[in-house]
């Protein structure tokens, strides 16, 4: 459907003072735990089997180890002691489970820091628990199914991107993308379009708060949510593209080389969320996709279905799920 817009999110490999973000690979052992290193201690880790067909897996120190979300399910926090088991200096430990240390499955984690220490937050109408580096965010809050309620973020600018998840109830993961704005609702665990919903994430995004919706729980939940914010830097950036179904896609200027490029289809069902990063292949023919709303294995494309620069990427492949 040549033509569709479709939004990408990509975030740099920062090594500034504002925070860091790292792609990490490792093998499972499937015997004993192991230590893996970003090189910083990280407040989210996101892994996934490359190999295998397992479900995403999301920690964070707000919540503590031995316990995640899964990007491609509607679950609240599932404790497993025996996944990712300590968040560590340099990294973190994983233990004996499948689905982050089966053995001889190949890994990929997406590591975040968040600045290390969290604090309470009252720039909203309803007290939040942050923990922020400035340009990304944890945020932990109690919702209230009221009009009007606003949430603060802790971040320096207002959030370009927001992934938010009730952690005790099965409701679907809500995705605020600056591209759609704040009257639309993309979701991670599924493959759906944006879903129009006038004020579903307030009335506008601020420098300290966003907004949620009345009564959808996926945002205002009364039993416990969390949002993972992004805010726009020189070492990450968002924005939007509109496909052309050719090879010769279209040209993505970031002002930098992007570790991790993740892209959704904002106009169209049965697109499904789409990743990319360096550390699986780095720069150009870069073919290897791992998907957010799936548990499926990693896919090879032949040909590759972008290319990343060091100013940002190139959309090579007509795949509908990059380039609709």
């Amino acid at each position: 459907d040549t033509g569709a817009s479709v939004t990408p999110i990509y975030t740099g490999d920062p090594d500034v003072p504002e925070g860091k973000f790292k792609p990490v690979l490792y093998t499972g052992n499937g015997g004993t735990s192991q230590d893996i290193s970003c090189g910083f201690s990280p407040d989210l880790v996101w892994i996934k089997s490359r190999t295998n067909s397992t479900s995403h897996t999301l920690f964070d120190t707000m919540r503590g180890p031995g316990k995640y979300l899964s990007s491609n399910e509607m679950y609240g926090t599932i404790e497993s002691p025996t996944d990712l088991t300590a968040f560590t200096p340099t990294g973190f430990s994983v233990g004996t489970n499948d689905t982050t240390n089966g053995g001889g499955r190949e890994f990929t984690a997406w590591c975040w820091d968040a600045g290390g220490t969290t604090v309470i937050n009252n720039d909203g109408t309803i007290e939040s628990r942050v923990r922020s580096n400035g340009t990304f965010s944890i945020v932990t809050y109690e919702g209230n199914q009221g009009n009007g309620t606003l949430v603060g973020h802790g971040l320096i600018n207002a959030p370009s991107l927001i992934l938010a998840k009730s952690t005790v109830q099965e409701y679907d993961w809500a995705v605020y993308h600056i591209t759609t704005g704040v009257n639309n609702n993309l979701t991670l665990n599924q493959s759906i379009e944006a879903t129009g919903i006038p004020n579903f994430w307030g009335t506008a995004m601020t420098s300290t708060t966003f907004g949620i919706y009345d009564t959808v729980n996926s945002t205002n939940n009364t039993q416990g949510m969390i949002a993972y914010c992004w805010a726009e830097s020189p070492t990450q950036s968002f924005g939007s593209y509109t496909g052309n179904g050719s090879v010769d896609g279209p040209v993505i200027d970031c002002g930098f080389e992007p570790a991790f490029v993740m892209i959704k289809c904002s106009t169209l069902s049965d697109t499904w969320w789409t990743v990319f990063d360096t550390a699986r292949k780095a720069a150009n023919s870069n073919n290897q996709q791992l998907y957010p709303n799936e548990a499926q294995e990693e896919t090879v494309y032949d040909p590759r279905q972008i290319d990343i620069t060091s100013t940002g990427f190139t959309i090579k492949g007509s795949d509908s799920f990059v380039n609709s």
